[in-house]
């Protein structure tokens, strides 16, 4: 535990990396709501089948970036799942809008916390962005709330709207904004991550297809939780204390920003075996930590979304191709909008797998 001054005149950052004091920072009373599980049972068919059409169109035998087509596959999950909306000019211009709008770098992001920079054409550029999705959004909250039967749809925002219906509209958009940015990168970069260390691990990828032609789902979601804990799919997350409160034998005043260094305890030796290694198995029958997801009453919302979505998407793969790297040159992670994507895309090679 140490500290840093990340800006003049700020307080210090208390930055944490010890998995019982992060349980302790992150905890708290929190609602997943509405993707819990019996919910994600339904979304199952829906991606799949985005999932194998979208798998259809990859190329065989040549160096492969698998990170911008599961980027691409993610928001049709979103449009599907997320929003409910199955055809029509209405989910083109939202395929555009948000395509546009999820891909806005950090830096633009940041001008929006202080007035003299709102000013900037790329803020002012965004700012039209986000004014043209969130007028198709409440258009279509308009019309699903003016549909009737909204207890036979699937769909979280058809969700939400019959299991309260009180909520505004306002409130609605922000639920679903926060689930476009939670799930539209988050799934497709744990995936790419977790093809790329699979294609270099002959034994993993052998044991990944076992996992996928019979059905083993924990295999894969243990995968899953392998991948993003060498490859946080976020950066560090922080929280402000609004409370004094003893965090690793040391009072810290109310106000007193804290950081998780996710990277830093998921490279733990004595946390983890052999940290470095790619060991879905180490994930078998333990509880992953939240930590990448943060935790308590601001738990991710699309935390179980994108683990139940990341199986889908590795059955469906791993079922059809099998994978060597595209290069052996490491990738690191470079910073897109929230998530630490491969910065060279997750180069691999596929081909067809043999008859079963």
């Amino acid at each position: 535990m140490f500290t840093l001054t990340l800006s003049p005149g700020k307080c210090r950052t208390v930055v944490v990396s010890d998995p019982e004091i992060l349980r302790k920072i992150f905890a708290g009373e929190g609602k997943v709501f509405p993707l819990h599980d019996a919910a994600l049972t339904h979304y199952v068919d829906v991606i799949s089948a985005l999932t194998a059409k979208e798998v259809r169109r990859w190329p065989l035998g040549e160096p492969f970036a698998l990170y911008p087509r599961l980027k691409a596959l993610s928001l049709e999950v979103i449009l599907r799942v997320i929003v409910g909306i199955a055809a029509g000019r209405r989910r083109a211009r939202l395929r555009t809008l948000l395509s546009e709008m999820l891909a806005v770098d950090s830096l633009t992001l940041l001008c929006g916390a202080y007035p003299s920079l709102r000013g900037l054409a790329r803020y002012r550029r965004f700012e039209a962005l986000m004014n043209a999705t969130d007028a198709l959004l409440y258009a279509e909250i308009a019309d699903r709330r003016a549909e009737r039967g909204l207890s036979d749809r699937h769909d979280i925002l058809s969700r939400m709207l019959a299991d309260n219906p009180a909520a505004t509209d306002v409130d609605l958009r922000d639920q679903l904004v926060t689930l476009f940015l939670a799930g539209y990168d988050s799934t497709g970069t744990a995936v790419a991550w977790a093809l790329y260390e699979i294609a270099r691990r002959p034994s993993v990828l052998k044991a990944a297809q076992k996992a996928s032609d019979d059905g083993d789902n924990a295999y894969l979601a243990a995968v899953f939780h392998e991948s993003i804990r060498l490859h946080p799919v976020f950066p560090p997350t922080a929280r402000t204390l609004t409370t004094a409160v003893d965090v690793g034998g040391r009072w810290l005043p109310a106000g007193t920003p804290v950081l998780a260094a996710i990277g830093v305890a998921h490279s733990d030796p004595g946390i983890y075996h052999l940290p470095k290694e790619f060991r879905p198995e180490r994930f078998l029958g333990r509880q992953p930590s939240q930590t990448p997801f943060g935790g308590g009453a601001r738990h991710c919302l699309g935390a179980h979304f994108a683990q139940a979505a990341a199986v889908v998407v590795l059955r469906e793969i791993l079922r059809r191709f099998g994978l060597r790297p595209g290069s052996w040159r490491p990738e690191r992670a470079r910073t897109h909008t929230i998530t630490l994507p491969p910065h060279r895309g997750a180069l691999v090679l596929l081909a067809p797998r043999s008859a079963r």
